[in-house]
């Protein structure tokens, strides 16, 4: 018997493979509409988020407006959950997914009367990836386990798509991204989807000074939540010279001289997100202690067969790269202000 999450899947992945690109839009933002939807069912925060119920007939220009506050929520909620991806608790749940009214409609979306804190509930708690069994996210994750109705595979073709220029349009690139991160984040086992060296390089071919600045800021962050715990992945970054490329990002965008000032604070969060993106990288893989033999291969095999780099390792990866000072800056900012906690960390 098909369940109402089937249904709303199954509307938005037909959309997502139409030749129409607003409609193509219309089911990114169905995604987007529902992993909202899951996040105010899992607030703990309000007892008045209890049920989805769709909003009355709008104009496009106030649904747009009503829509962009709704997102700026749901960025809170994923930035923080890859803030915390090495230690977190999860936030406690009281709503039932019976309660859900699933649509992949854009013009309906979540109301929550008089609370002001539905838009950061993760902000303020650790998140914790939610399993199978979760009474929220539960049927959901194990619908993503799924080939028919993964939306990451989906995604990744679409994104395909639109990089080669077929139904290219900046907004839907834009929405794409978020909703892969949001997804990811959900369900990690998705990120094999990018153990696929095809599917790794449609992210780092978007990471070019030429592409739109407003792009790359939500393509670096889905970059992190492909890679984080997932050594296999970071090796692959690394023999499609993913370092290389991110380092030229955020050497030409240092150098860069805007004719337009309104695009200063676009590229000065493109050069915060590189940053952030290379502390990420700088963590230690394994806690194991160096040897001589450790040196010579960058790290210590797992029992999988793959290496796992000591931070030294990844350093002298950079100073390729980057000028000696800056990589030295960057590991005293990683070790002194412990932005990852004391990365105590074996992947």
């Amino acid at each position: 018997m098909t369940t109402d999450l089937e249904r709303c899947l199954d509307g938005i992945i037909s959309k997502l493979h139409s030749p129409a690109p607003e409609i193509v839009g219309q089911g990114l933002e169905g995604i987007d509409k529902l992993l909202y939807d899951f996040c105010i069912l899992a607030n703990p925060n309000s007892s008045k988020n209890k049920t989805i119920r769709p909003h009355s007939s709008t104009s496009n220009n106030s649904r747009r407006s009503h829509h962009s506050r709704h997102s700026s929520r749901r960025r809170s909620t994923t930035s923080s959950a890859n803030s915390s991806s090495s230690s977190s608790r999860e936030p406690s749940l009281y709503s039932s997914p019976s309660l859900s009214t699933y649509t992949d409609s854009p013009s309906s979306s979540v109301s929550s009367p008089g609370s002001q804190s539905s838009s950061n509930f993760i902000g303020t708690r650790k998140w914790r990836i939610p399993s199978a069994t979760d009474p929220v996210f539960g049927e959901f994750i194990r619908l993503q386990d799924s080939f028919q109705y993964n939306l990451v595979s989906q995604l990744v073709i679409i994104l395909a798509e639109l990089e080669r220029g077929k139904n290219r349009y900046q907004t839907n690139i834009s929405f794409l991204l978020k909703d892969l991160q949001g997804c990811l984040l959900l369900h990690p086992g998705s990120r094999k989807v990018f153990l696929k060296d095809y599917n790794l390089r449609l992210l780092l071919d978007l990471l070019d000074p030429t592409v739109d600045n407003s792009i790359l800021i939500k393509c670096i962050p889905v970059l992190v939540s492909c890679m984080v715990r997932d050594v296999k992945i970071i090796r692959l970054f690394e023999e499609l010279e993913g370092p290389r490329i991110v380092c030229n990002l955020l050497k030409a965008k240092a150098e860069e001289d805007p004719a337009n000032e309104n695009n200063i604070n676009y590229r000065k969060e493109v050069q915060v997100k590189v940053l952030e993106f290379l502390f990420f990288y700088l963590i230690p893989e394994s806690q194991s202690s160096e040897t001589e033999e450790t040196r010579r291969i960058g790290g210590v095999i797992g029992r999988d067969g793959v290496l796992r780099r000591h931070m030294e390792s990844k350093i002298e990866v950079l100073n390729e790269y980057l000028n000696t000072d800056v990589t030295d800056s960057l590991v005293r900012e990683l070790v002194e202000s412990r932005p990852f906690g004391k990365m105590k960390i074996d992947w």
